[in-house]
């Protein structure tokens, strides 16, 4: 897989997880930019893709035990509630 092409299933896949959360990260504002921002960026560098793929694509509600955004999408889950 090229770079670009990885790049872009992170962030699908970042976008579903904070979707199955019922949080919609497009219209999160500019107040959180610099959170999106950094958030994609652990996203992009994790090492649990594949694993977080399999979660994502199942549609399973909460976030797993491996993911380094834990703490920001349930924070997030937590406000958009």
């Amino acid at each position: 897989m090229r770079v670009i092409e990885a790049v872009a299933a992170r962030l699908d896949q970042s976008v579903k997880m904070a979707g199955n959360l019922g949080i919609d990260l497009p219209s999160s504002g500019l107040s959180s930019e610099n959170q999106i921002r950094n958030a994609i960026w652990r996203c992009i560098f994790c090492r649990h893709g594949s694993e977080c793929a399999e979660w994502v694509n199942a549609g399973t509600r909460g976030v797993p035990g491996f993911c380094r955004n834990s703490e920001f999408y349930l924070g997030r889950a937590l406000d958009a509630a």
